[in-house]
């Protein structure tokens, strides 16, 4: 029973530090973008929340419950825990800029707070980015794919060496032929109807 109360107040706390951060994040990030018009426009302040509070429970799950390899699983809790880092940043910031009068709002805020979205802008496209390409079904495929192209490579320069080894004969069969075509040609021009000069020639081995 006490083990269940601890787990309920724990899930509490969690649910009531997240909400915190999240309403925190929000005002912050309505700052940024005001008197947006449109249901796009409206939408910018709470999008916003994936970058941070958002993102460090998704990520988290991803962790959990998703992530294969350890190259998935150092991405998740890494990006996780930097979208919490975030959202804390965030909630400290609108402590200053909520309009309290206690202490002197530090001149560089504003830019910290915009180099903050847009660092967590980029941290999430490549971390989706990268979470894909290490992905032990896209590696496994990709080493296929690349076993098969050495494959084809090495078949081609082996081709090409056994064709070198035969060019002469393949050179003089060829020749034979073009000169066939080039002496019709000349005497179709000429007009003479004698037998053609060149004939086929069994090839030398």
């Amino acid at each position: 029973m006490s083990r269940t109360i601890a787990r309920g107040a724990f899930y509490a706390l969690a649910l009531g530090v997240w909400f915190w951060m999240m309403t925190n994040t929000l005002s912050v990030t309505q700052m940024i973008f005001p008197n947006q018009e449109g249901l796009l426009g409206g939408m910018l302040p709470y999008m916003a929340l994936i970058m941070f509070d958002v993102g460090a429970v998704a990520w988290l799950f991803v962790f959990l419950r998703y992530s294969e390899g350890i190259a998935q699983r150092a991405i998740a809790v890494v990006v996780s825990f930097i979208s919490l880092v975030g959202g804390i940043f965030l909630s400290v910031a609108h402590l200053y800029l909520g309009g309290q009068t206690l202490t002197s709002i530090p001149a560089e805020i504003g830019t910290w707070v915009l180099w903050a979205i847009g660092g967590m802008t980029l941290v999430h496209g490549v971390a989706i980015w990268a979470s894909h390409l290490v992905n032990p079904e896209e590696m496994r495929l990709i080493k296929t794919q690349s076993m098969l192209d050495n494959g084809k490579a090495l078949a081609l320069d082996r081709a090409e060496a056994k064709l070198n080894e035969r060019m002469d004969l393949i050179a003089d069969s060829m020749s034979i032929e073009y000169a066939k075509n080039i002496e019709t040609e000349l005497r179709r021009y000429a007009g003479i109807s004698i037998p053609l000069s060149v004939s086929p020639e069994a090839p030398k081995r």
